[in-house]
């Protein structure tokens, strides 16, 4: 998920009557209810850097119009459920954003992700259970060279093709990839070979990953958490490999049925700078 300043002091608006608490100062507001009859009035009225507009009740894409040449710095639309391609467009226009979550917004496809290309200074961008989202769009995103943070949780119809164009991101800190999608061993290796300053890494249920896959990794040295989930083919010899991060920190390794209690004990041994561990067996998840 984008990651929200612990420094801002965030006011929360429901409606129009709340306009009274609102300054010349206040720079991040938490929007609720039904926002659309308000947001024109909200954002002509204050000064705004950040705003959530997560899960707002009958927000549409027209709405968004109202954002565009708005000094937004971060901008949140997760579960925004009739946010779209053509609300997308009025984002586009919001050139300061440097944070956009549009996770859960279902009618997103790469049509609207193109329209991003505009934000040259995005450097964190959550496209999670963006169902449409493909290959086509991470080919887009590649060519915006301030973006460091890409989350892809969910959009299934990314592939190896697309975590090739990503690891050649040089700019690449913080990368989630997709369950359940067509990502191998061929895409971890692209990752090693190319995303040389990835700092964290997230990826889970992938079924054509194995050992050979995670002993990739182990080129990427600047890595500092790693977390893995449902990886039925990733074993204690694959993990091993991870010892040879110097940089990693933390670590979780939940459900991968070949990953046992001695392998988690041997990388421990091996890795000393590793401080935390999040090991929930396959098993204890099966009930």
């Amino acid at each position: 998920m984008v990651a929200q300043d612990p420094e801002l002091a965030w006011l929360s608006v429901a409606s129009a009557a709340d306009f009274a608490a609102l300054s010349h100062g206040t720079i991040a507001i938490r929007c609720s209810g039904n926002c659309s009859t308000y947001l024109p009035r909200l954002v002509s009225s204050t000064r705004v850097r950040a705003l959530d507009l997560s899960a707002c009740a009958g927000l549409g894409n027209a709405d968004l119009e109202a954002l565009e040449d708005l000094p937004l710095s971060l901008l949140i639309l997760a579960g925004c459920d009739g946010i779209g391609d053509e609300g997308l467009r009025h984002v586009a226009h919001v050139a300061s954003l440097t944070s956009l979550d549009l996770s859960m917004c279902n009618l997103v496809t790469d049509s609207g992700v193109a329209a991003l290309s505009a934000l040259k200074h995005l450097q964190c961008l959550d496209l999670s259970w963006c169902y449409s989202v493909s290959d086509a769009s991470i080919q887009v995103l590649s060519a915006l060279q301030a973006l460091s943070a890409v989350y892809l949780v969910g959009c299934e119809r990314i592939t190896d093709c697309g975590v090739q164009v990503l690891a050649g991101m040089p700019q690449l800190r913080t990368l989630s990839l997709p369950g359940l999608a067509a990502i191998s061993d061929d895409g971890l290796r692209a990752l090693g070979t190319g995303a040389r300053r990835l700092q964290h890494l997230e990826f889970r249920h992938l079924d054509y990953v194995t050992d050979a896959g995670l002993s990739s990794l182990s080129e990427c040295q600047e890595l500092v958490t790693v977390s893995l989930t449902g990886c039925r083919h990733v074993t204690d010899v694959g993990l091993s490999r991870l010892a040879a991060l110097g940089r990693l920190r933390s670590l979780t390794v939940h459900e991968c049925p070949l990953v046992t209690p001695a392998g988690i004990a041997a990388l421990r041994a091996a890795a000393p700078g590793l401080e935390d561990v999040d090991f929930v067996p396959a098993k204890q998840l099966r009930h």
